[in-house]
């Protein structure tokens, strides 16, 4: 779910449901790393709850609007993240 401003297409906080810190940060994290992006957060609402608030604030060159067509590009650098997790964790154990 998207709660956005009508006025500002480059600010808006996307609730994922299901979802805790580990999600979060790496996407926090990721989205960080593009220079279009001037601020990414996220918060969790209580702790009982299972979801997690992410705020995303861009430069302006990336409309907010292209968040989601832009997040599927985010998966796949957590992807390759945790197929590299996978491997150190089998090398030590």
């Amino acid at each position: 779910m998207e709660h956005g401003s009508f006025t500002d297409n480059s600010v808006a906080t996307f609730s994922l449901t299901d979802e805790d810190h580990t999600i979060a940060n790496a996407v926090r994290f990721t989205l960080n790393q593009d220079p279009r992006v001037a601020f990414c957060g996220y918060s969790i609402p209580h702790p009982s709850e299972a979801r997690v608030n992410i705020r995303v604030e861009t430069t302006g060159q990336l409309n907010i609007t292209l968040f989601f067509k832009y997040f599927g590009r985010v998966q796949v650098p957590l992807v390759v993240l945790c197929e590299n997790l996978q491997v150190i964790q089998q090398e030590r154990y």
